[in-house]
């Protein structure tokens, strides 16, 4: 059984996205796999790694919540997060940060 996609909102509790979010989510993983294959891997393993570096020397704990956002900063550019960025200035048509 897969986990349910889940969100972390500013009541500051983990609630179902529902299935408009799910299908959104879906649909941009997609987009994502098309506009460059094999980005989620890297993507899922950068943030592992991130995550058993915070458990292993700062001493997170398993039930910390990580926003995977936060984690390359405010500059995407040449981290294995840039293909999330261009997939969105894809479907969006646009780069936010030269318009």
């Amino acid at each position: 059984m897969k986990p349910m996609l889940k969100y972390y909102d500013d009541i500051k509790e983990m609630r179902d996205v529902g299935p408009r979010r799910r299908d959104e989510f879906n649909y941009c993983q997609r987009l994502l796999q098309q506009s460059n294959p094999g980005a989620e891997q890297h993507i899922r393993e950068a943030i592992n790694t991130f995550v058993h570096m915070k458990l292993n020397e700062k001493g997170w704990t398993n039930e910390l919540l990580v926003c995977s956002s936060f984690i390359p900063g405010a500059d995407w550019t040449c981290t294995p997060y840039q293909p999330i960025f261009d997939a969105m200035c894809e479907r969006y048509g646009q780069d936010p940060l030269t318009d």
